[in-house]
């Protein structure tokens, strides 16, 4: 009897039995397992708060009546872990597909020179993931770590000191990232902050039907 494959990336029709790749399917496994569970622990507030304004337009950020406190305190967490693990996630999903499409092959793990063909292809796979960008950019910036504790030639001092400040607001219908531009300076020498704007249930969506298009989500 034919072992049932995995879906690896549909948009590319990649599937693979999950015993080709043991150890990558089990990573990714895990994972999806995870990136689950944050977003069944943040849609449920969101839904209940769009019920309690009727639809209305809510932008919400800091301590706030419709945010529960044990929420607030969880909120950067559950960003910072969703951040991590769906880069993760995504750059072995990279890794199996440019195996499978002969891009690197398991030679490459072997000789340093080679390496660098692995390190290329997930972060060419990467850059082709549009709905990824920003978390990409979020994840470099805070989740990996702080800006602040390991600042790049290009990060200003107003994106320094924002990378450690409450990163989550409610913005219409979706928990997000980037609700507030922060700004450091003078009339002269004012610089803004540049962390980047994404939802995590919104990412979660976008990228199921790629990853993930088993999961029915309610209306």
């Amino acid at each position: 009897m034919e072992q049932a494959k995995f879906i690896v990336d549909k948009t590319l029709c990649i599937e693979v039995p999950p015993d080709k790749y043991l150890n990558e399917y089990n990573a990714l496994y895990q994972l999806k397992n995870g990136l689950i569970a944050l977003y069944n622990s943040v849609r449920p507030h969101e839904l209940k708060i769009i019920e309690e304004n009727k639809g209305a337009m809510v932008h919400v950020w800091g301590r706030h009546p419709a945010i529960p406190e044990h929420l607030f305190n969880l909120l950067p967490c559950f960003f910072h872990w969703f951040g991590t693990s769906v880069c993760n996630y995504s750059r072995l999903v990279g890794f199996i597909v440019s195996r499978e499409q002969g891009i690197i092959t398991e030679a490459d793990l072997q000789l340093e020179p080679s390496r660098n063909k692995i390190k290329d292809a997930c972060n060419d796979y990467m850059k082709n993931l549009l709905e990824l960008q920003e978390v990409l950019k979020w994840r470099n910036k805070v989740s990996a770590h702080f800006a602040l504790t390991d600042p790049r030639r290009d990060d200003n001092i107003a994106t320094l000191e924002a990378s450690i400040i409450y990163p989550v607001g409610f913005e219409y219908d979706r928990f997000r990232t980037g609700t507030m531009t922060f700004s450091r300076g003078d009339a002269m020498t004012n610089y803004s902050s540049e962390i980047p704007r994404w939802g995590l249930t919104e990412v979660f969506e976008t990228l199921a039907p790629r990853f993930w298009p088993e999961i029915i989500f309610n209306p």
